[in-house]
């Protein structure tokens, strides 16, 4: 295995933004659910059934969502698409924005490597945002984690306007007279 692909790969500045700006933005989503089920269940008493049913409802909101989120990124752009960003039918694309990017800025063995890359930061941030979740809600409060979480996520979505990263190929500059994909 080639551990020096991803340092070079780290090397592109859009490459390490765009994987910086996922990691901030994707920690939101994985503490959510937990914060959520503790909040409905413990702090506002209504007990691990109507937890489920929230975390259900997001759920349920995230799927019906996505696909008309993923075709506004498609026709308007990142950054239009992004504006309504609330609740579980409007979350922030992250995930698959991260990816698109990844797809556009990267070819061959270094779109392999890019998404493996990728899996290992979405892998950690699974491991580490749950845990991170239970921690603050039950240390502090799960008010003051929903609390993080809606601000995390908005500061997500701010760092994925401010970056805009490309989601189509059309997007990227084109270097010197050729026509073709310079990656």
């Amino acid at each position: 295995m080639d551990f020096g692909a991803y340092g070079r790969l780290l090397q592109d500045p859009r490459i390490r933004h765009l994987l910086a700006v996922g990691f901030i933005a994707r920690f939101p989503h994985t503490a959510a659910g937990v914060i959520l089920t503790l909040h409905v269940a413990l702090t506002l008493g209504l007990g691990y059934g109507q937890a489920g049913l929230a975390g259900a409802a997001m759920t349920l909101g995230i799927a019906v969502g996505s696909p008309w989120r993923g075709r506004v990124v498609d026709a308007k752009g990142l950054r239009r698409a992004l504006l309504p960003s609330v609740g579980g039918v409007f979350s922030l694309p992250i995930f698959s924005v991260v990816r698109q990017g990844l797809g556009v800025l990267t070819h061959g063995k270094d779109r392999q490597t890019a998404f493996a890359l990728d899996s290992i930061v979405t892998e950690t941030i699974f491991m580490m945002g749950p845990a991170l979740g239970a921690v603050v809600a039950a240390t502090w409060s799960s008010a003051l984690g929903l609390t993080i979480v809606g601000l995390s996520s908005a500061l997500g979505g701010i760092l994925l306007m401010w970056f805009n990263p490309p989601t189509r190929s059309s997007q990227l500059a084109v270097v010197g007279p050729a026509t073709e994909d310079p990656y």
